[in-house]
């Protein structure tokens, strides 16, 4: 895991972004909610985010989950030969098609190369929302109350983990919880790669 990042420094600073990797996890939470944080959000590493995400850039994708291995390593009694089991947050369906891939499963597919998780796609849209990057706190949690439902399947654990990217005013989240809540399954918490902090969102 070292030497990765160590390679994946060298490349970062030879594109000039400036990057220094964080060494520490950040732990959080919204609205009751425990999130598990690679890292303290930073403008470099929303810009990263939007490489993975944008761009489908690999690189920028394994150091993404690297991250969310960090903030995997931060949850307490967490049994190392026990698979976890994540929902991945869904983006909108419009979003999938127009970038080519689900960001969040891609993500959690270099994850499973490296740890023990288990993941399960049981979130969809149920209708449109806006995009969230202009809109207010209130106007976020506005726009995605509701957004969620549970796909029915043959087989859904009783508990899992949310995995998401980036956790920012945690309405996504609080969206998705919802829906989980509804069909009975208990959230353990939050996955993230990066997040920031509550009052400077």
């Amino acid at each position: 895991m070292r030497s990765f990042l160590k390679s994946l420094s060298s490349i970062l600073y030879d594109e000039n972004l400036n990057f220094k990797i964080p060494t520490k996890a950040f732990v959080t939470s919204r609205f009751g909610i425990t999130v598990y944080a690679g890292a303290k959000l930073t403008p470099e590493l929303s810009h990263l985010a939007l490489r993975a995400k944008e761009d489908n850039d690999l690189l920028a994708r394994k150091f993404l989950a690297t991250l969310v291995m960090q903030g995997i390593n931060e949850i307490k009694d967490i049994k190392r030969n026990k698979y976890i089991e994540l929902f991945p947050i869904p983006s909108r369906p419009e979003v999938n098609r127009i970038r080519g891939i689900k960001h969040v499963e891609e993500l959690v597919k270099e994850v499973k190369k490296v740890y023990p998780v288990k993941s399960y796609e049981i979130l969809k849209h149920i209708r449109k929302v806006k995009d969230q990057s202009t809109l207010t706190h209130l106007q976020r949690l506005e726009n995605l109350d509701g957004a969620f439902a549970v796909i029915k399947k043959k087989f859904i654990p009783a508990q899992g983990f949310l995995i998401d990217d980036l956790v920012t005013s945690g309405a996504t989240i609080k969206a998705a919880a919802d829906a989980l809540k509804e069909s009975n399954i208990e959230l353990l918490g939050v996955i993230a790669a990066c997040a920031t902090s509550f009052l400077t969102e």
